[in-house]
């Protein structure tokens, strides 16, 4: 986790990242941490998280979170997978939260795709950054269409 975040120049405690447990038999453990997602009054989101796979298999995205189908069934709504990472930390060094930077306006907000790039921006640009998970995130993954009789 250390090693992955300090890439970014981040320490565990810019997003309050924590080492996952391994659990779990055989070899389909994979290392991770997880990083919680945050309101606009700098509260943890109860529900939305992600988690950042060290070594995922081939094939496999490097994030995971909660789906719609997981957060609807946890008292939310299905449009929670795709909300903005919000990360407060630098925003309380000065005495702001996001509903603070949502009400004035004439305020410059940099929006980035990716958590760890918005958390870097902020620590060391000063400017507040929203996080968005990036394209995949958002896409709604169908099975691939039937194959036409007579194609090869």
């Amino acid at each position: 986790m250390d090693t992955d975040l300090a890439r970014s120049g981040l320490l565990a405690s810019d997003m309050d990242a924590t080492a996952d447990t391994p659990s779990g038999f055989g070899t389909s453990v994979v290392p991770s941490y997880t990083f919680p997602y945050y309101l606009p009054d700098g509260t943890r989101h109860p529900r939305l998280w992600r988690k950042r796979l060290l070594n995922p298999a081939p094939g496999v995205g490097k994030y995971t979170q909660p789906s719609k189908e997981d957060l609807v069934a946890a008292g939310g709504t299905p449009d929670e997978a795709t909300y903005p990472y919000l990360n407060p930390h630098v925003l309380a060094q000065g005495g702001l939260t996001w509903a603070d930077v949502f009400n004035t306006k004439g305020k410059s907000v940099l929006l980035v795709e990716g958590e760890k790039k918005a958390v870097a921006a902020m620590k060391y640009v000063g400017r507040p950054a929203i996080g968005f998970a990036g394209a995949y995130n958002a896409m709604q993954r169908l099975a691939p269409p039937p194959t036409p009789a007579g194609a090869a």
